[in-house]
């Protein structure tokens, strides 16, 4: 039976996934060709009753405990983000900085 990770070892491995998805992003906005851009990753946390939470660049959405997607969605639409991919259940937004 393999060895639980170490915090640590947990720590590094979310830093390279954060690493590869802004990566992603910095890609997808690269390819049309416009000016700076903010970018956002909102991961769907799922907990063991059912429950849901939205995390957005690693930061918990708050008051958005448990809403549909399509909520989440048209709350940060009205901020003006834009979804250009969902990759993995992971959803990716962009907007114009300033």
């Amino acid at each position: 039976m393999a060895a639980q990770p170490t915090l640590e070892q947990l720590v590094i491995a979310l830093g390279r996934e954060i690493r590869k998805q802004r990566t992603i992003l910095e890609r997808i906005c690269a390819a049309q060709g416009r000016r700076e851009w903010e970018y956002l990753l909102v991961h769907i946390h799922e907990q063991r009753d059912g429950w849901y939470e939205y995390h957005a660049n690693g930061r918990k959405l708050e008051g958005l405990d448990n809403k549909a997607i399509y909520v989440v969605l048209d709350a940060l639409g009205s901020e003006g983000w834009e979804l250009v991919g969902v990759v993995r259940g992971d959803f990716y937004f962009k907007r114009p900085k300033g």
